[in-house]
């Protein structure tokens, strides 16, 4: 037990992780499971258990079929704010490295290209 604990934590890490079955590991680890326990079923006259049935395992290929799709989808999601966000960063850096900036009303920021500029007259 010792040597399997040991080679769990080197796969997936200690906490959360470690609990986790998740990405279709809770069939893999039932089955370890029940064949570890049946292993000495016939020797101890006790009866045999069963994992999961066939039903429950197509219901939950359907239900992580159904996650991947969503978390695929969130970190297009996400993907896209990062990209979003890397466009508008340029031009705040660039008005911050000018120095301190007059009244800004009287100021156009031209973001085009990969510094922008600052024009017009600046009114103090």
């Amino acid at each position: 037990m010792r040597e399997e604990y040991r080679l769990r934590v080197k796969e997936k890490g200690f906490g959360r992780a470690f609990h986790a079955l998740n990405e279709g590991r809770e069939p893999k680890y039932v089955r370890e499971l029940v064949a570890w326990i049946n292993s000495d079923a016939e020797l101890n006259g006790w009866q045999k258990i069963q994992g999961h049935s066939e039903a429950w395992l197509k219901e939950d290929e359907i239900k992580m079929g159904k996650l991947r799709e969503r978390f695929e989808k969130r970190k297009q999601e996400q993907e896209r704010e990062q990209e979003e966000k890397k466009l508008e960063i340029p031009g705040i850096y660039n008005l911050k490295s000018q120095g301190s900036l007059p009244n800004s009303s009287h100021l156009l920021f031209n973001g085009s290209g990969s510094h922008g500029k600052l024009e017009g007259q600046a009114v103090a």
